[in-house]
């Protein structure tokens, strides 16, 4: 009994605060700069192995027990790279440096998960340098991809539970003093200093952790090459050189990775903005070298990423690698609707630049709801751009013969801001549901943090999505007509070209549509269902009508991108080209130039800020007309 009263007071006796503050980088001028410097690595970091990440699943000579320790350190290394990049620049780019207690422990956990396991990589593609240079008869016995399975599911249970229980011994603290993190994420060093009961396990484990994640593995990997090198003494040059060449490519990021975090223990007390500039581009830049080196260091990766490049630039033709965009054809006087699109594009530039000039003026409107909007503005604007410079050169200029590798990149980009255009749409959707449906939460569901994660994934999910597609497109022949009946390069018109076994490729034809189009429409008909009923609840007609002007804006812009690609869906095979060509370019121009004229015209708040935004604008002309 008494024991049951004792864990009680202790629990009662925890104050776990709502939040805590991340000081970050403080005292260095002009330091958004080096913000805006992480985030061009990153964007790097998440191509760079996104391609790897292609390349290996592209080419079946990779599917080998290492390349699958490859794939995963390359997985690693986004998922780490965006999990300290996002919140850096959520908190001290959009000044949001408040992080709650949840959210913090959180984002502890997933630091350290992937630190953890970035080390473990290396660990592994060490023993296969270790059992590839010391063992080569055993080898194909020794690795093979059962064991590299198991070795890989092994180190991540083993990061997860290192974490965990290191987790576990946070919660029991308690904070009833300061609450500043002296740096930019939530390190578990500086959250157990600021506890006020007795922290002693959290201490231990703060020295026990990096043995076991960093430490020991780096001893691993020297003990390895140790024997690695006693090997190599025993063997001729030609074949030494020949062996270390395979090595090079790991030392190097052996080094990237170990140098900077060993450097940075090792001096210990040093000023804290100099640890966190050190830490912040130990955890960037290595993630960014990592797939440079695979492709410029390791021969076979390299002789396979050239392959896929020859893929690209063009399969088994019989005729010119060039395809011929019929669309509109046989219509007179077709060159005023091109004059008409240009305008609708013209009208499109100025529109969407007005809302994202005010966004990025107005710090009213810096809220996590308009950081999608000015998402959606920017890819309104991209794509109306590739449809409006494309046709105007495809047959204003009558340069109907397209390249293929000009037709590839058409493809994805036009596809890829088509997902981001309905994605945009969706997480809209799910700010209105938060708004009407739980507006007490409103400001904890949606958040900077959430919104840029949301936006950053979708980003993530389009491109990795459109680069499997036009891969699937590469392994397609074209050996028949090269006639391309739309007026860009289509998906579908591609597919029905090619004269190879084109099974997958039509499943992925029938996924597609899916995943961008339908999958997030189901998701925002289902938010307006719940929306509905959350309506039916409010007890004054007024409250219901004032709840559902602010859905207007959003319904209408759903309206005017769905309907058109359902009905176009719809009737499928049963219209002529031309109509198809006339119904798709006029869907894919007037949204992007009605989209901001709504805005401006049915959001409150976005119209005081654009009408003040122009009072501003005026009075700076007046001022410079009368100086």
């Amino acid at each position: 009994m008494s024991s049951l009263i004792s864990r009680e007071e202790v629990n009662f006796t925890l104050m776990r605060p709502a939040h805590f503050f991340l000081l970050g980088i403080t005292g260095i001028p002009h330091i958004k700069y080096y913000y805006a410097f992480l985030f061009c690595v990153y964007m790097v970091s998440v191509l760079g192995n996104t391609f790897v990440m292609a390349v290996i699943l592209a080419d079946r000579g990779l599917h080998t027990p290492k390349y699958l320790a490859v794939f995963n350190l390359a997985i690693t290394d986004i998922c780490g790279s965006t999990t300290l990049v996002c919140p850096i620049l959520n908190h001290f780019l959009f000044g949001s440096q408040f992080v709650s207690y949840n959210e913090c422990l959180t984002s502890c956990f997933f630091v350290f998960l992937f630190l953890s396991m970035q080390s473990f990589n290396l660990t592994t593609l060490a023993y296969d340098r270790l059992v590839a240079i010391c063992y080569p008869l055993r080898y194909h016995m020794i690795v093979s991809h059962k064991a590299m399975l198991q070795i890989i599911s092994g180190e991540w249970v083993m990061s997860s539970m290192l974490i965990m229980i290191m987790l576990v011994f946070l919660t029991r603290l308690s904070y009833c003093r300061s609450r500043e993190i002296q740096g930019y994420f939530c390190d578990h060093g500086p959250l157990f200093r600021l506890a006020c009961n007795d922290n002693l396990p959290s201490r231990l484990i703060g020295r026990l952790n990096p043995v076991f994640m960093i430490w020991l593995p780096l001893i691993f990997i020297i003990v390895t090459y140790a024997f690695i090198t006693s090997t190599l003494l025993r063997i001729t040059a030609e074949e030494r050189v020949k062996a270390m060449r395979t090595c090079t490519s790991h030392l190097i990021l052996v080094g990237l990775f170990y140098l900077p975090l060993g450097a940075t223990f090792a001096l210990g007390d040093i000023p804290t903005d100099i640890r966190i500039i050190n830490l912040s581009l130990a955890s960037t830049l290595s993630p960014t070298l990592n797939p440079i080196i695979y492709v410029l260091k390791t021969d076979e990766f390299k002789v396979s990423a050239k392959r896929m490049v020859k893929a690209a630039k063009g399969a088994i033709f019989t005729s010119k690698a060039q395809f011929y965009i019929l669309g509109f054809s046989g219509i007179p006087n077709l060159i005023y609707y091109f004059v008409f699109l240009f305008v609708i594009y013209i009208v499109s530039v100025l529109g969407n630049t007005l809302v994202m000039t005010a966004i990025y003026v107005d710090s009213s409107l810096r809220t996590p709801k308009y950081l999608i909007v000015f998402n959606l503005a920017f890819v309104d604007l991209c794509r109306i751009s590739i449809l409006v410079i494309m046709l105007l050169d495809t047959y204003l200029i009558n340069n109907q013969l397209i390249s293929y590798n000009k037709c590839m990149t058409n493809m994805l980009f036009t596809y890829l801001t088509l997902a981001m255009q309905s994605f945009n749409l969706t997480m809209l959707a799910y700010d209105r549901l938060a708004a009407i449906s739980f507006p007490l939460r409103y400001h904890t569901l949606v958040t900077h943090k959430t919104m840029t994660a949301f936006t950053g994934a979708v980003w993530l999910v389009s491109v990795l999505f459109n680069l499997i597609n036009a891969g699937a497109i590469t392994r397609l022949t074209f050996c028949q007509s090269l006639v391309i009946r739309s007026y860009v390069c289509d998906h579908g018109s591609l597919f029905r070209l090619a004269c190879n076994s084109n099974t997958y490729y039509l499943t992925l034809r029938f996924i597609t549509p899916v995943i961008i189009v339908w999958l997030p429409l189901g998701f925002i008909v289902v938010t307006y269902v719940s929306i509905g009923v959350s309506l039916r609840g409010v007890s004054t007609c007024q409250g219901r009508l004032k709840a559902g002007r602010t859905c207007t804006t959003h319904l209408m812009l759903v309206a005017l991108f769905y309907l058109p690609l359902t009905i176009t869906f719809v009737l499928g095979e049963g219209i002529s080209i031309n109509t198809k060509c006339f119904y798709l370019s006029l869907t894919t121009a007037l949204p992007s130039m009605l989209n901001p004229i709504i805005y401006v015209l049915k959001t409150d708040e976005f119209k005081v800020s654009a009408m003040k935004l122009m009072k501003t604008n005026s009075i700076v002309l007046k001022l410079k007309i009368q100086n």
